[in-house]
């Protein structure tokens, strides 16, 4: 289904969630999480967190999600393909879910333990990777990385400030002259650094702040869907001038 066809069919449900679909019910949540859409309040959250929490299932100590009817060609894996917020491209679908499992699972839950341990010790999670401790890079620096980087910093604080300064380090590196960063999805980058919240990514955002054309929210529209998300990252970076 192309980003267009969603929208469309975004547009008719009325309903928070989608019973067919994981991966719009999370994007939808995503939406809700950032406050991009007219249902976002904290209790919507919760319908949201339960809803997951209930279509996700535990077979010998793994996690496993249904087939969907929107979801048919996806495997049931925690790495398949995440939609952006922002349209700006996909990421790992576990990173969403450890993201919105730290801020709105119950964490004393078994789910919650079993997603966790998952995210830090699979693929290779960061405590199975003296790598990513060293370079501060998940797997490639893209998309994949600042969604690991923004998982990581809600589910392990600790962890995640030990290679703060190597992933920010990388990060800077993509930057050339007065220009954002190259290769990292610009807005969804915009709002997870803000997400993390620490001293270090607040004076990466300042500084990007400098060098941004804020006359783009003149492009960006509420009636469209990653227009709504793009207007906010640049919103909160504003903030930062």
């Amino acid at each position: 289904m192309n980003d267009q066809t969603m929208g469309t069919h975004f547009q008719q449900i009325n309903g928070l969630v989608v019973d067919e679909s994981l991966i719009e019910t999370l994007l939808r949540a995503e939406e809700c999480y950032w406050g991009v859409q007219p249902y976002s309040n904290e209790g919507n959250l919760n319908e949201f967190a339960y809803w997951i929490e209930s279509r996700i299932e535990i077979l010998d100590s793994q996690i496993v999600y249904p087939d969907t009817t929107w979801d048919k060609t996806i495997k049931k894996t925690m790495r398949d393909p995440f939609p952006l917020v922002t349209g700006e491209g996909s990421t790992h679908r576990n990173c969403a879910i450890a993201a919105f499992a730290a801020k709105y699972f119950d964490q004393s839950s078994l789910l919650f333990r079993l997603i966790r341990h998952d995210f830090l010790y699979r693929h290779p999670g960061p405590l199975g990777s003296k790598k990513m401790l060293k370079t501060g890079v998940f797997c490639c620096e893209k998309s994949c990385n600042i969604q690991y980087q923004r998982a990581l910093a809600l589910l392990d604080r600790d962890l995640y400030l030990l290679q703060e300064e190597a992933f920010l380090k990388g990060l800077r590196s993509k930057r050339k002259e007065n220009r954002r960063w190259a290769i990292y999805p610009f807005y969804y980058t915009v709002l997870c650094l803000e997400d993390i919240a620490s001293d270090a990514t607040k004076d990466e955002l300042h500084e990007i702040a400098k060098i941004t054309n804020f006359g783009l929210m003149d492009r960006y529209h509420a009636s469209d869907r990653h227009s709504r998300s793009r207007l906010l990252a640049l919103e909160k970076l504003e903030g930062y001038r």
